[in-house]
């Protein structure tokens, strides 16, 4: 399927938040976040692998807490919303970002950010951006669990029922293998994000609908 002719059938398109949107953790790093979330949670009993927090992924540390110390998760998600707020305070949109936006509502359809990251962090980065108006609406983590979060396809269902859509005329835009499996799982259509090239074939592996290297295609493909 063209990229064109998916949009042609999207309604409602969904936007992951880090990477498409911006880079969450740009006042701080991810490897400083996990480091942080991990000396944490060390202070509150759980020392954490050396090897989960060199893969410089927060939300890892989450399933590893779910997993060995579930008392813990609120205390670790709400670390991590805390994290995040201050990691998007420096973040600077992703080149295209406003465009597609204003794009998107032009055409008469609706952008819902979908993420893994809070909800918290995504509003921040919003006002922030003064983009708010161009966002129609948000499912993000506001829960502890992280089995709500991708690749399960919670997060889209979420957003599928609260616009009273249907899952095919909404189609997730995400960088990574994760958001491309939500999309299946949830039986929406998907665009891949190639933002960085060494990106392009592990997205292709998943079999996203579409892939781009830049939000400007997208934009552009609207304007046809």
């Amino acid at each position: 399927m063209t990229l064109r002719a998916l949009l042609a059938r999207t309604e409602h398109l969904f936007i992951d938040f880090d990477g498409p949107m911006c880079s969450t953790f740009s006042a701080i790093s991810s490897a400083d976040a996990s480091r942080e979330l991990g000396e944490l949670l060390a202070h509150h009993g759980l020392p954490v692998p050396s090897y989960l927090i060199d893969t410089a992924d927060p939300f890892a540390l989450l399933y590893y807490v779910a997993a060995n110390a579930p008392h813990l998760a609120d205390t670790a998600h709400g670390a991590l919303t805390s994290l995040e707020v201050s990691g998007v305070k420096t973040a600077q949109p992703t080149p295209g970002l406003r465009d597609l936006l204003v794009q998107v509502a032009h055409t008469d359809r609706t952008a819902t950010v979908v993420s893994n990251n809070s909800e918290a962090c995504v509003r921040a980065f919003l006002d922030a951006e003064h983009l708010a108006d161009h966002i129609h609406r948000i499912s993000a983590r506001t829960e502890s669990d992280p089995r709500l979060l991708k690749p399960e396809p919670h997060l889209l269902l979420n957003a599928i029922e609260s616009l009273g859509a249907t899952p095919t005329a909404c189609t997730l835009l995400g960088d990574s293998a994760t958001d491309i499996e939500a999309a299946h799982r949830a039986r929406t259509g998907s665009i891949a994000f190639a933002n960085k090239p060494d990106k392009r074939d592990q997205l292709l592996a998943g079999r996203p609908n579409a892939l781009v290297a830049s939000l400007h295609d997208i934009t552009a493909a609207l304007a046809r």
